[in-house]
């Protein structure tokens, strides 16, 4: 009898594993606001894969993913379920990295390729059999819905002449500049994934006591290379070129750029304000403060960049 009800206990234990799985890949599919949810993906693969073994990490995936393709598949739901498949690659290189003791900035830097990858084989793919481009036609979805807000805006709302006109031309401005940086729109939502999916991470093997299997440390050291500042500047300077081409290349660059300083910003708010004994419902409302405007994120971004030749975290452990 007690073999009988551990087996049975280890089967539900199993069976709520795989249904973690099965829910980051189903959730998107019946409910379509929720497609931001499948930013968080790659989280359970990375910690079953650390916390269980290959193995049997691998069997979790695997079930958790076929039963979710199945039921999306009954929902009528397969594209959508396809478009979640692509950020699983994601959880596998971050915990390949940790389990060789790699830095955080090469697993970072291996779990992004391995997304654009990822993304750029399911665009040739996509584009193959639908006769498309799925890139120009995302960027006249975006326009499109753009034009359709701006018009239901001005209809539901009485606006002045002059008011109306400085709305349509702020939007015209920034329909044209979509095209320009959507490039960089596309590798900032990648560098966000990778991140989010690895402070999470850490954070879920510490919750769990388990912070001994990854040997990444904190958030508050972690640092950008020093030498990729002259890759921030020397976007800057392409700026003022003449050559549009270039610019437009150095306008990316530096969008991308901004947010990774962004990311070392937070770091070094987070080691600050943990070298303060901060209380953390006070560090939470910071977190939100700052992170929420945009006056904020540019903050942080300029605080991480100035990092890089101002110590503010003197008593640091290198841990690139």
């Amino acid at each position: 009898m007690a073999g009988r009800k551990t087996v049975v206990a280890l089967s539900r234990t199993d069976l709520f594993r795989t249904g973690i799985i099965s829910a980051v890949f189903i959730l998107p599919v019946i409910f379509g606001q929720l497609g931001w949810f499948r930013i968080l993906i790659p989280l359970p693969a990375f910690y079953f894969l650390l916390t269980y073994g290959w193995q049997k990490g691998n069997t979790y995936i695997a079930t958790g993913v076929l039963t979710a393709g199945a039921i999306s598949l009954l929902l009528g739901g397969m594209a959508d379920f396809l478009i979640s498949c692509t950020l699983l690659p994601v959880g596998y290189t971050l915990a390949k990295a940790s389990r060789e003791k790699r830095s955080i900035n090469y697993a970072g830097l291996h779990a992004s390729v391995a997304l654009i990858v990822t993304w750029c084989a399911s665009v040739f793919i996509i584009g193959i059999f639908s006769h498309t481009n799925p890139y120009s036609e995302t960027l006249t979805a975006i326009d499109g819905v753009i034009a359709s807000s701006v018009e239901i805006y001005q209809q539901s709302a009485e606006l002045s002449d002059e008011t109306a006109y400085q709305l349509q031309k702020a939007i015209e401005q920034i329909r044209q500049i979509i095209p320009v940086i959507f490039p960089a729109l596309l590798l900032t939502t990648i560098a966000i994934t990778v991140w989010i999916n690895i402070i999470a991470g850490i954070w879920l093997l510490t919750k769990h006591g388990k912070q001994g299997l990854c040997h990444w440390s904190e958030y508050g050291p972690w640092r950008l290379p020093d030498q990729l500042v002259w890759v921030i500047i020397a976007s800057g300077v392409s700026l003022m070129l003449p050559a549009q081409f270039i610019s437009r290349i150095g306008l990316n660059l530096l969008l991308v750029l901004g947010t990774l300083y962004f990311f070392q910003g937070l770091a070094v708010l987070s080691f600050l304000l943990g070298k303060w004994a901060v209380p953390r419902p006070f560090r939470i409302f910071v977190y939100v403060l700052m992170c929420v405007q945009a006056y904020g994120m540019f903050f942080l971004a300029i605080f991480g960049l100035l990092d890089v030749w101002i110590d503010f975290r003197k008593d640091r452990q290198e841990t690139t």
